[in-house]
């Protein structure tokens, strides 16, 4: 009885830690993939997927066991999808972290992430993908969100064999595509998602024809939302996930004061006996690096800067933290 109840606890223990880092907006999540080990998604929605041919491989961070890399082939993740569809709110957030080994031959794109009802004819409710030409491209329905032009990104953004984090954000006016927390595309569009099809979700794709191609390269932590989150969020998401895993060691030292201000930021580390080798950079909504200095003083003026919210990254080329400040 002991060691079955021995058992329960730690089995309850793992499942208890199978939740979205602090990083990841809450609110609207509808599934949340950070591929550690499988496929399975982490929002506790249990959209689960059920991996084919996909192989585990090193994260950005160099994490084994923490991406999953598809061959272009015929590598897919399928599952069922208990709450993907957005037809009820028409608005969506789809975030991900990608590693392109080589990109489609034109005119064909290569798809990320689909939500469909049926893998095998390549429609979708929703599906982000990567035309050949290096651009990011957004899909919805037949045509839906396509009133003022395709949603494309420029060309030649993503580049093989790196990491990019893209991600796309429908609101009830808008269409926006960003690459590495900066805006890359917007354009105002007033539509709605089609109820079907649904019930399914593919990372890569199944189908293989002259305009679908399967992902070839590696995919990670990868959510969907149904709202439109701000560009707040999406900055604060790329700029969390871009971190080293050791940002344990100052996360909980670190304080800044006051926030808001309007000319200087007090730093507090806390019990952090020595801060040399330190350096700081100041990042705005738009993901621009506004300043960048060593970390000499604990007060920092910020008088010139622009009334808004900013991302304060402290860093010593290993551990990183992350503040925001109005």
């Amino acid at each position: 009885m002991k060691t079955l109840l021995l058992s329960l606890v730690i089995l309850l223990s793992f499942t208890s830690l199978a939740q979205p880092p602090a990083y990841v907006p809450a609110n609207g999540l509808l599934g949340y993939w950070p591929f550690n080990g499988n496929a399975n998604d982490e929002s506790g929605n249990g959209n689960n997927g059920t991996v084919n041919g996909a192989t585990l491989t090193n994260d950005r961070f160099g994490n084994s066991n923490s991406a999953y890399n598809f061959d272009g082939i015929d590598d897919y993740i399928i599952g069922n999808s208990t709450n993907l569809s957005v037809a009820s709110t028409n608005k969506l957030t789809i975030a991900s972290w990608i590693n392109v080994n080589q990109l489609a031959t034109a005119p064909a794109a290569s798809k990320i992430f689909t939500h469909t009802n049926n893998a095998a004819t390549g429609d979708q409710q929703y599906a982000l993908s990567i035309n050949s030409n290096g651009s990011i491209y957004f899909l919805a329905g037949n045509g839906a969100f396509e009133n003022n032009g395709a949603n494309l990104s420029p060309t030649g953004q993503i580049q093989s064999n790196t990491w990019v984090h893209l991600a796309v954000v429908v609101s009830v006016d808008s269409v926006k595509l960003y690459f590495n927390g900066n805006v890359v595309m917007s354009k105002p569009e007033n539509d709605n998602f089609p109820i079907n099809p649904v019930d399914l979700f593919v990372f890569s794709s199944s189908t293989n024809t002259t305009f679908n191609k399967l992902f070839n390269g590696s995919i990670d932590d990868t959510g969907i939302w149904n709202r439109a989150l701000t560009q707040e969020e999406i900055i604060t998401l790329y700029e969390s996930e871009v971190l080293s895993t050791n940002t344990a060691n100052y996360e909980s030292n670190v304080n800044i004061y006051p926030n808001p201000t309007t000319d200087y930021i007090n730093i507090d580390f806390g019990n952090l006996d020595n801060v040399e080798g330190l350096n700081i950079k100041i990042i705005n909504i738009l993901g621009q690096e506004v300043l960048s200095q060593p970390m000499n003083t604990d007060k920092i003026n910020v008088s010139e800067l622009s009334k808004g919210v900013y991302i304060i990254r402290i860093s010593d080329g290993v551990n990183q933290t992350i503040k925001r400040f109005i």
